[in-house]
């Protein structure tokens, strides 16, 4: 961390650049060291700016958020005083929390009041031109955390459509004039224009006014119209934007929808996406804070979703060249430009169409799973983005994406918000439905036999995620024991032959520990109710699980590294060079002694892998093994995880027979989380 009144060579230190006044009263100086002591905590990412003049009772601040939201918040003066303006997530796009303070001149008192948005005083916007917000002599304190590492090097050249006339595109720019970040959202437009442009898309320009596009906000209607008429069943549309965001509050959602960015409501977006053809397929690209929100609402109009940030997250502009520099590390990147979840994603797009061999195995996959390109395109350069967004490797974001529901709308041109297949009660948030119906079917037999037998044991229809997400696994695997000398076939009960995973799962209530109809839920002996969005992770072995078996001893877990972080990870000692749980911070497993019944472990690292309460459920059904969890447990930025099966005669297969199997393998690469 830096007291930059405090810094040596290449920071102003501020006591340089203090005015001082003949009257009476603490100095700028003495009221930024107050708020430092008294309002920053040390490690937390925080950048204090310093207005260099004083304020009177006369000025006039005000939280600069969008007028459209209504009034804006006035902060009153009420005497002569120093002003700052603390921003805790430097570098983010908004809204995101800061606070703004005011140090009495005569008595030194602290008056804070916690905002979203940038401050406007008498009338003029603050550091929200980019030479201003890093302007060193206008900071007082700078810090920030370290970071997980990141892989450099340069975007490799595109040369040219690879699939003329692929699609048409709607690349929008919500920046409005007196905002923060007018250089970032422009280049991220013109950046995801040329990409989209590249890739053989019609691609139409938008802002707000339409001075730098080619159109402007009142113009989408008429453009979603023209374009719903024109496209038709096996078309793409593909809708990308770029600007501030939030998370709409609750009293509005029924309205407005769940998220704002680049000043579009998701329910307005919706309705205009409800106006295409069923068979267009529609792909929604938002780089905005919050942006996982405007997903939740367009679940049944668009087939994929793809937001740069959660909704508890920000999104951020170009940190390498500033930011980082600042803070040691270097610049991993120095030639992107733009907010680092567009650069990251264009760069990935242009990466994969370039790699002939990348793009025909593109093409396979989406022809073996009945969708398309283009879709197979985003989701491949989804994952690939985290190479290149240092947002993501810092640990403040982390892109989302979402399948849409089957839409059901009957004609083309309806106007009215369709609804999800079999569902009159719309979507929920994970993508499950709701409403009186019976639940949607799936051609895969297996995976429809999971998502049938998890609604039953959970009370929720998870059919839609597990059979677009669910997956085959080949049976009979080689496993080797964790000594790593031995090895067995995986067999029956300990065989995992499919996989997959939820997130964002709304239970209707909590998860009852115990035997029930057809299943078996274990818990921990300090289990913690399942109070927030769920997360489910699944696997189907080749036997049905006799949870009473008299003869061998089971193990079934569920393992994850949560925070990307190498140096926190369990690391087994030398006779165990394969332990299924290496690699891996938190623990989640059951354990069968036979004849003597079930228990039930969470362990983690930041408890040097002592146990501690979890709301972890192991549901046991058959031949389903499923994990339920309370989804803040396991949702790091970096999460990845691992499944595991063991069974032998309680020696712990130190002589045959023994059996088990580890997905992914131990030493291979973690699965990340959804």
């Amino acid at each position: 961390m830096k007291r930059l009144a405090l810094c040596a060579a290449g920071l102003t230190a501020l006591v340089s650049t203090s005015c001082r006044h003949p009257d009476d009263g603490i100095s700028r100086e003495r009221a930024g060291e107050l708020v430092v002591e008294q309002l920053v905590v040390d490690g937390d990412p925080t950048l204090v700016f310093s207005h260099p003049e004083p304020l009177s009772p006369a000025s006039s601040v005000v939280v600069g958020s969008p007028e459209r939201h209504g009034a804006r918040t006035t902060i009153a003066i009420e005497s002569d005083a120093w002003f700052f303006w603390i921003d805790d997530e430097p570098g983010a796009r908004f809204d995101h929390p800061t606070r703004y303070v005011l140090v009495d001149r005569a008595s030194g008192e602290l008056t804070v009041h916690d905002a979203k948005w940038w401050p406007i005083l008498d009338g003029a916007p603050l550091w929200t031109d980019a030479d201003d917000y890093w302007d060193a002599d206008a900071w007082v304190w700078a810090s920030a955390p370290g970071r997980r590492g990141a892989l450099g090097g340069s975007a490799p050249s595109f040369g040219g459509a690879c699939q003329p006339g692929f699609g048409t595109a709607l690349v929008y720019n919500g920046f409005e004039a007196g905002q923060s970040g007018e250089e970032d959202f422009a280049f991220d437009a013109a950046n995801m224009g040329e990409t989209l442009a590249g890739l053989g898309f019609d691609v139409t320009q938008g802002t707000p006014t339409g001075a730098a596009g080619d159109i402007d906000a009142a113009g989408l209607d008429d453009w979603f119209t023209r374009k719903a008429q024109e496209l038709g069943p096996g078309d793409n549309l593909v809708v990308y934007i770029t600007g501030h965001g939030i998370d709409v509050t609750e009293k509005f959602v029924g309205t407005l929808g769940h998220g704002e960015a680049g000043g579009i409501y998701s329910a307005d977006l919706a309705k205009q996406l409800a106006k295409f053809d069923p068979g267009v397929e529609i792909i929604v690209i938002v780089d905005a804070c919050h942006s996982e929100s405007m997903l939740l609402d367009l679940e049944c109009v668009a087939d994929l979703g793809l937001s740069a940030a959660r909704s508890d997250q920000s999104s951020y502009g170009d940190l390498d060249d500033r930011l980082l520099n600042l803070f040691g590390g270097g610049d991993d990147d120095p030639d992107d430009q733009g907010g680092e979840f567009t650069s990251a994603l264009a760069r990935s797009l242009r990466e994969i169409v370039a790699d002939p061999g990348e793009f025909a195995r593109l093409e396979t996959v989406a022809q073996q799973q009945g969708g398309s390109f283009m879709g197979a395109l985003v989701a491949e350069a989804t994952l690939r983005e985290r190479m290149y967004d240092l947002a993501y490797q810092r640990g403040w974001s982390e892109a989302q994406l979402r399948d849409g529901a089957v839409k059901t709308r009957p004609t083309t041109g309806d106007p009215t918000p369709p609804m999800c297949a079999g569902d009159p009660g719309g979507t929920d948030t994970d993508g499950t439905t709701s409403g009186d119906t019976d639940p949607a079917s799936c051609d895969d037999a297996d995976l429809q036999h999971i998502a049938a037998t998890l609604g039953d044991a959970l009370g929720v229809d998870v059919t839609d995620a597990v059979c677009s997400g669910g997956q085959a696994l080949p049976a009979g695997n080689s496993t080797q024991h964790s000594n790593g000398k031995t090895t067995s076939d995986a067999t029956e009960e300990v065989d995992w032959i499919d996989r997959g995973s939820i997130l964002g799962v709304q239970l209707d209530g909590d998860v009852p520990c115990g035997a029930g109809d057809g299943a078996t839920v274990l818990c921990t002996a300090t289990s913690l109710p399942i109070t927030g969005t769920a997360a489910i992770f699944y696997g189907r072995v080749a036997a049905p699980i006799d949870v009473d078996d008299l003869e061998f001893d089971h193990q079934y877990g569920f393992v994850f590294d949560t925070d990307g972080d190498a140096s926190n990870d369990y690391v087994p000692g030398p006779q165990y060079p394969a332990d299924f749980f290496a690699g891996t911070d938190l623990w989640l497993y059951t354990v069968h002694v036979a004849g003597d019944g079930w228990t039930t472990w969470a362990a983690s690292a930041a408890a040097g892998f002592a146990t501690v309460p979890s709301s972890e459920r192991i549901v046991i059904a058959g031949d389903v093994v499923a994990l339920v969890v309370d989804e803040d447990e396991i949702h790091g930025d970096a999460g990845s995880w691992r499944m595991t099966a063991f069974r032998h005669l309680g020696d712990y297969g130190a002589a045959m027979p023994w059996s088990g199997d580890v997905v992914p393998p131990v030493g291979d690469p973690l699965s990340p989380l959804p």
